[in-house]
């Protein structure tokens, strides 16, 4: 991915804009102190290329001390994982493939929204809604009316969350973690029906691919899953999550290996 894809998202009247934005982070690294950002005095010295000492306080600061910025170990970061999250890629996409760990991906992707609402106000619809090459799906405000419109709305690598617009692998986990709802109170505001996934194509794919390994290496029966699942979905009536059958035998009979290895020790 080059430094210019993501054009190819950025609508071309925003060029300007996300121009000014990323050339700003682009400047993180090189970075110059204008006063000691202790006691605001102007005379300081230069200790080593990245340390500064006050001949005032004489304390000691980066270029970086006193900003969203301090702290983080690689500077020309910022503009990368930008560049990522403006082309399209979800934040935790983004982080990867900067070759971010969790939390520092975490970290810019709250300095940089703020930073976004703040000097960069019309970048805020690109930030959020972009996925890949697809504009996102309309957020709704009403639930839906029938069973092919639902549909429409999950059937896309990411699903939009009807609460807050953001995009997600899986807005189950998204829902109870930002908004408080069950999967089960989700799906009865916005007239889910059961049967509609609310996990993405990404994350039913992996799911499938794990089932597969499982059914292959022998831990799972085909005809036995199935007579598991359709069970798990006559009890999904219940408000808190279920967990199907065959997990729970797999649960069990690992507990049972690790009982018998034990006693026999």
């Amino acid at each position: 991915m080059t430094t210019d894809s993501w054009r190819e998202n950025v609508p071309a009247a925003l060029y300007a804009e996300a121009d000014a934005f990323l050339g700003f982070l682009r400047l993180i690294p090189v970075m110059k102190p204008e006063c000691c950002p202790w006691c605001a005095a102007k005379n300081f010295i230069l200790r080593d290329p990245r340390l500064y000492e006050c001949r005032n306080c004489k304390k000691r600061f980066t270029p970086w001390t006193g900003t969203p910025f301090a702290n983080c170990r690689h500077q020309d970061s910022w503009a990368a994982y930008a560049v990522l999250r403006l082309a399209g890629l979800l934040p935790g996409q983004a982080g990867e493939t900067a070759g971010l760990s969790h939390g520092a991906q975490a970290y810019r992707e709250e300095v940089l929204e703020k930073l976004i609402t703040r000097r960069w106000p019309l970048l805020s619809d690109c930030w959020r809604g972009f996925v890949g090459n697809q504009k996102p799906v309309p957020l709704r405000t009403t639930p839906f009316s029938s069973k092919e419109e639902a549909e429409a709305h999950h059937n896309h690598e990411y699903v939009q969350c009807l609460e807050c617009g953001k995009l997600f692998s899986s807005v189950g986990t998204h829902a109870r973690l930002a908004h408080n709802m069950t999967a089960l109170e989700y799906r009865e505001k916005w007239q889910i029906m059961k049967k509609i996934p609310i996990s993405g194509f990404a994350k039913r794919r992996q799911h499938s691919e794990f089932i597969r390994q499982k059914i292959a290496s022998g831990e799972v029966e085909p005809m036995a899953l199935a007579q598991a699942m359709h069970e798990a979905n006559v009890l999904n009536g219940r408000k808190k999550p279920f967990g199907t059958k065959y997990i729970a035998e797999m649960h069990t009979r690992r507990l049972q290996s690790q009982r018998s290895d034990k006693d026999s020790q």
